[in-house]
């Protein structure tokens, strides 16, 4: 029997630290799980996408003599969509949205999220939003919501 150098074993150990670690640095900062519920669709919606975004937003407000007021300096901290298929006209199921903050922003930054829905028309080969669909009178037999939005903070 072999025995494993001790030298070794601290360089596997060393290895599987770094991998472990790496996979840390990996994982999504912002993950939304959405829930998608689609019924009796027509046949040319082929596909949808949820898009959910995070923004830092400036609420706060100066006297009178600055310059800063609600609302201004407004900027995405990060973003991504996520693409999945529709057939026969039903999509039911979690669509996970997962991503990092762009370069430069800081994700303990992000005040406000959204997310939206779009529907892919296969007969004018344009993405739509999900409103143009669900306003249709096969589609309003339940209540409906295309797009969220919230606050972290």
């Amino acid at each position: 029997m072999k025995r494993i150098s001790l030298a070794v074993r601290h360089c596997m150990t060393a290895g599987l630290i770094l991998l472990c670690s790496a996979g840390l640095a990996f994982a999504e900062q912002f993950i939304f799980n959405v829930p998608v519920a689609l019924y009796s669709l027509p046949a040319n919606y082929t596909g949808g996408k949820v898009i959910c975004k995070c923004m830092a937003v400036d609420r706060t407000t100066q006297g009178s003599t600055g310059n800063t007021k609600a609302g201004q300096g407004q900027y995405q901290v990060g973003g991504a969509e996520k693409d999945f298929g529709i057939g026969k006209g039903t999509f039911v199921g979690t669509v996970t949205v997962a991503f990092n903050a762009i370069s430069g922003a800081h994700p303990a930054d992000a005040t406000d999220w959204s997310c939206s829905l779009m529907l892919y028309d296969n007969t004018t080969r344009r993405w739509l939003p999900a409103d143009n669909a669900m306003a249709q009178t096969y589609n309003r037999a339940k209540p409906f919501r295309t797009s969220d939005r919230g606050y972290f903070k």
